[in-house]
């Protein structure tokens, strides 16, 4: 009889846990996101990208974020399309349980700047990736030309 009564309790108790678990999921899945904080880590070299930069970039694409629910937030996808972005080097991207998207950003680090005979600019950064150069950002590099 003791033992029937600990096997009873030991299922209740992982009962009344599941529950817990399960609603919790379903409160923090239902939890909306109230803000986006963005944060750049700039290695060796000038800015060419700032906050307001990224916001742009995840406004023009997810316009509707803010106030989203969390369940319907793709996070991958978000990290996918800034990955594709040619001043990132490295983008991680998540929300916390309280409704706030972080998205952390290496920016690339360009060691030289080429100017090109059709009077194209361009950076190249440390693994010979070509950046694209873009005014009122420039970054204190090497600067190459010729032909």
């Amino acid at each position: 009889m003791r033992l029937k009564r600990k096997a009873f309790g030991f299922i209740v108790f992982l009962l009344i846990t599941l529950i817990i678990v399960i609603s919790s999921n379903i409160y923090i899945g239902n939890t909306r996101v109230d803000s986006i904080e963005i944060q750049i880590a700039y290695p060796k070299s000038d800015t060419l990208i700032n906050n307001k930069y990224i916001k742009g970039l995840v406004d023009s694409k997810y316009p509707k974020l803010k106030g989203e629910k969390r369940r319907d937030i793709e996070l991958d996808e978000i990290e996918e399309y800034l990955s594709k972005e040619p001043y990132i080097e490295d983008v991680d991207v998540f929300i916390t349980y309280r409704g706030k998207i972080k998205i952390n950003i290496l920016q690339v680090e360009p060691i030289v700047r080429i100017f090109a005979e059709n009077s194209k600019q361009y950076y190249i950064d440390k693994y010979g990736k070509l950046i694209p150069y873009r005014n009122n950002y420039v970054s204190d590099v090497v600067i190459a030309n010729g032909k």
